[in-house]
């Protein structure tokens, strides 16, 4: 990244996590934002997501679930306040 560069955005899951390590990030970032998906929203592109990498839907599911889902109660139960949040489909 050349030394001119005014904005670096970056995204991930646990960016916003209140949880060590993760929330040693919290002085590297001027602004953040989270998307505010409806969990079914999230389940749903998840599990296509796993089908479209070569799962079954039934092995998708529980990938989804046993995993990805686990993380989604994570993230959005001990989060930091995010300066912007913008809410989807509700």
């Amino acid at each position: 990244m050349p030394a001119s560069a005014r904005f670096v955005i970056v995204e991930g899951n646990y960016l916003l996590l209140d949880q060590e390590p993760w929330n040693g990030l919290a002085g590297l970032f001027d602004w953040t934002v989270f998307l505010d998906v409806p969990k079914g929203e999230l389940a749903r592109r998840l599990v296509q997501r796993w089908v479209e990498h070569g799962l079954s839907p039934e092995a998708a599911r529980e990938r989804a679930f046993s995993n990805d889902m686990a993380n989604v109660e994570l993230v959005t139960g001990r989060r930091r306040e995010a300066d912007t949040v913008i809410v989807f489909g509700r």
